[in-house]
């Protein structure tokens, strides 16, 4: 239902809450990031991967449901241009350096 990750394991996974698209198979399979997350939730493999949830929304009711699923994070995007790269930027080097990553979870 998503591509497969590889053998690597990320310390990371980021979903937008929009549309996301498996172009790779015959068929265009269309699923949204909170579908997608609980999916992954469900997946005993998968399930302790920290999920950023990374929209444009600011409904409760997505928060709600985000976190309800067990997203780690739920960021609204800046509209700006530069706004939105220094936040990404930031993400990055929280999850990347300041964050523990779960147990058996590989970091490089």
């Amino acid at each position: 239902m998503w591509c497969r990750l590889g053998t690597k394991k990320p310390f990371f996974l980021s979903l937008s809450c929009t549309e996301w698209q498996n172009r790779s198979q015959s068929q265009c399979v269309k699923l949204y990031g909170l579908e997608v997350l609980k999916q992954i939730k469900s997946e005993e493999k998968l399930s302790m991967i920290p999920v950023v949830v990374l929209t444009s929304s600011k409904e409760e009711k997505d928060m709600v449901a985000s976190y309800k699923l067990g997203v780690s994070a739920y960021v609204v995007k800046p509209v700006d241009f530069h706004e939105f790269v220094n936040a990404i930027k930031e993400l990055g080097v929280f999850w990347a350096v300041i964050n523990e990553p779960p147990p058996g979870s590989v970091r490089k």
